[in-house]
């Protein structure tokens, strides 16, 4: 959804209103090419047929879209119960240090976090087909213990 700018809940709901708002005017519209399809001499049945055909495949956009829209409020929320339970676990070395909050990921995920005389190295970068997170990658390399919680 990056390429309709949507950041939050309230922009996914907004853009899954106007998708169904523009869909169902896209109904009415079919519906109506349809009457006067039944109504239309052959020559002109052609040029309707036509003109709903295209009025359909934006539908079926429609609907795609309204389906995608709704499977990321779904793993948005997995998501972010999965974050707040990752907060909550216990650290495995109590450094003292105050914990930092999550953020979005910058575009250069890259960095290096001292602890001691240990230096930890985090190279991110987004592979669609990865198995793992970057979050899960950080927390393995930090030795964090994470068990799905049932």
């Amino acid at each position: 959804m990056g390429k309709y700018h949507i950041e939050t809940f309230d922009d996914l709901y907004a853009d899954r209103a106007k998708s169904e708002n523009d869909m169902n005017r896209l109904i009415e519209v079919r519906t109506k090419l349809q009457n006067k399809i039944c109504r239309a001499t052959p020559a002109e049945k052609e040029t309707l047929r036509e003109e709903k055909a295209g009025v359909t495949a934006r539908i079926m956009e429609l609907r795609k879209q309204l389906k995608m829209n709704k499977a990321i409020e779904e793993r948005s929320v997995k998501i972010q119960e999965k974050i707040e339970r990752i907060l909550r676990r216990p650290a495995v070395i109590d450094t003292g240090r105050k914990r930092k909050s999550l953020c979005r990921i910058p575009k250069d995920a890259d960095f290096t976090e001292k602890d001691g005389h240990t230096e930890y190295e985090v190279v991110g970068h987004f592979n669609p087909y990865g198995e793992e997170y970057l979050l899960n990658t950080v927390i393995r390399k930090l030795g964090y213990k994470f068990y799905e919680e049932t």
